[in-house]
């Protein structure tokens, strides 16, 4: 593009995901990453907060606010709100000006429908991108993670996001076999807020078990957590006063302990889809895990010991998918230099055709 018209815009990579938004710029990182969250009057429909402030808010308004993740899943459960926040994430990088619209590359779940894959598009559209491309998530985490996927050899990806965790095997650029589950940190926070109200008859919210999950969640015994009992607080359900009670980071690996052998199972069922010629291949390489639940203490000992293949955490696993997607809006932007560079090449008018 001549240097007269790149005021009309910038190439972001946005991952839109359950539990966070990220917009990076190629060359210069990260350039905004809040929580997925927003609270809004039901009644007037009017947004009073977004991110850790909306985050903050649940639990301690009237009936009439609520907080909501606009994404569930990897598809679009309030359009509207989703609209308004990558709106809001796409001004505060590029400014407020139409004349300022960027080129989104946007990740999405590896396996969508065209539905969701055009919602996703569509929301990224109205929320103020000029041009969006595509990209499957699980390509964009390889990518992210460093995994050399352009070769004819395999690699196996499984990406534990909050909503979904998606399992790939991939080679030349192409996923070979894939499959996604419903099981990732929301389940386990789900899973800790049910065994504190069976076990110790306690009510906690979900950002408690979130916090609880991060701060001592185990899905194995821990060398790296202290044995000593960490207070949990929450709301006596015989009584609805405060209480407190003291647990072991091995009670919380006792809590988590069903989904993750749903997790497990899943990876497992990918490897056996596999074509045996990837086999030696997955041997040699293992596993990568990305996403933000990757970083569950145990979790990777844990498929080590289910799958027998060795299992390594990607470098900062939760920015992968977004890493990723840089990549390929630096690639996007490359070809357009290039194409302009090439257009103002001019053939001499003396020179024979």
């Amino acid at each position: 593009m001549p240097r007269r018209f790149s005021f009309l815009g910038r190439d972001l990579a946005v991952d839109f995901g359950t539990s966070r938004l990220r917009i990076l710029a190629p060359g210069e990182g990260v350039v905004f990453d809040v929580p997925s969250a927003v609270a809004y009057d039901t009644r007037s429909g009017r947004i009073l907060a977004y991110g850790d402030d909306a985050l903050r808010m649940r639990g301690r308004t009237p009936p009439s606010v609520e907080t909501v993740h606009p994404i569930k899943e990897g598809t679009v459960a309030e359009f509207e709100i989703a609209r308004w926040l990558l709106g809001h994430g796409l001004a505060a990088v590029c400014g407020p000006s139409r004349l300022n619209r960027p080129r989104a590359v946007l990740s999405i779940p590896q396996g969508g429908t065209d539905v969701t894959r055009r919602a996703l598009a569509d929301t990224c559209l109205q929320a103020g991108a000029r041009d969006v491309q595509l990209v499957d998530s699980s390509l964009a985490a390889a990518y992210g993670a460093g995994l050399p996927i352009h070769e004819a050899s395999g690699a196996m990806l499984v990406d534990i996001g909050a909503g979904s965790t998606e399992m790939a095997v991939l080679a030349l650029n192409e996923v070979i076999g894939c499959r996604r589950s419903t099981v990732a940190g929301d389940a386990f926070d789900a899973a800790i807020m049910d065994h504190f109200r069976h076990e110790h008859c306690l009510g906690l919210s979900r950002s408690a078990a979130e916090d609880l999950k991060i701060r001592i969640g185990a899905a194995a015994d821990s060398p790296t957590i202290p044995p000593e009992k960490f207070p949990v607080h929450g709301r006596q359900l015989r009584t609805g006063l405060p209480a407190t009670v003291r647990v072991t980071s091995d009670e919380i690996a006792r809590a988590v302990r069903r989904p993750l052998l749903s997790l497990i199972d899943s990876v497992g069922q990918v490897l056996d889809g596999c074509p045996p010629e990837l086999s030696q291949d997955l041997a040699d390489r293992g596993i990568v895990l990305t996403g933000a639940g990757a970083l569950l203490h145990g979790l990777r000992e844990q498929l080590e010991e289910a799958t027998g293949l060795p299992v390594l955490l990607a470098e900062d696993p939760g920015t992968a998918t977004v890493r990723g997607s840089g990549m390929y809006a630096a690639a996007y932007q490359t070809t357009r230099k290039e194409r302009a560079r090439a257009s103002e090449v001019r053939v001499p008018e003396n020179v024979a055709s």
